[in-house]
């Protein structure tokens, strides 16, 4: 069980990996165990520790990487906010740093290696939970409209003059009037 707090832009990635892709890859690191590792009794009783240089030899022993498509399509439901898939894992190809001819280190992928878990095909287990939905629940009732909350004002109309300049500026004067007034009632 793992739990992790996304913010800002992973929580951003993770509705596009939702509404767009429909999905996303997991990766894991399958950590390996020595065969030949003591099997201690349980009990108040303990094997004592090996003496210094005569350990389990784990030098040889490497972890292996897979990765596995999570499908986040039922997430795409309104109000869903958990998933539960069975998927397969894939192996992926280890990284290898290799110094090139101008003597720069870089990582470079083995192109021939081991497939451990397609040859065992090897399945896992993935339920993932959300705090709050990607796609909220809709509502039973429309949203309000702007007019319902606050009630259009209606402005004083003046008799037309022959000069449209002074019209215009009346209309202007009452419409400052007005926002001016709202703004000292709020604030």
């Amino acid at each position: 069980m793992s739990i992790c707090e996304k913010m800002h832009f992973e929580l951003i990635e993770f509705e596009e990996a939702v509404t767009k892709e429909g999905g996303c890859w997991v990766k894991f690191v399958k950590y390996p165990v020595p065969a030949s590792a003591p099997v201690v009794a349980a009990g108040p009783a303990k094997g004592a520790p090996p003496a210094k240089g005569k350990g389990l030899p784990t030098d040889d022993l490497k972890t292996i990487m897979g990765k596995a498509w999570l499908s986040l399509e039922q997430l795409n439901k309104p109000g869903a906010n958990s998933i539960t898939q069975r998927v397969f894992l894939q192996t992926c190809a280890p990284t290898v740093k290799e110094v090139g001819t101008d003597g720069v280190e870089k990582f470079t992928e083995l192109q021939e290696f081991p497939n451990v878990f397609e040859d065992s095909r090897t399945y896992i287990y993935l339920r993932l939970t959300t705090s709050v939905p990607v796609v909220p629940v809709t509502p039973e009732f429309p949203e309000p409209q702007p007019d319902e909350i606050l009630p259009l004002k209606k402005l004083v109309k003046w008799p037309f003059s022959k000069d449209p300049n002074d019209d215009f500026c009346k209309q202007c004067a009452i419409a400052v009037k007005a926002l001016t007034r709202e703004y000292y009632q709020m604030f």
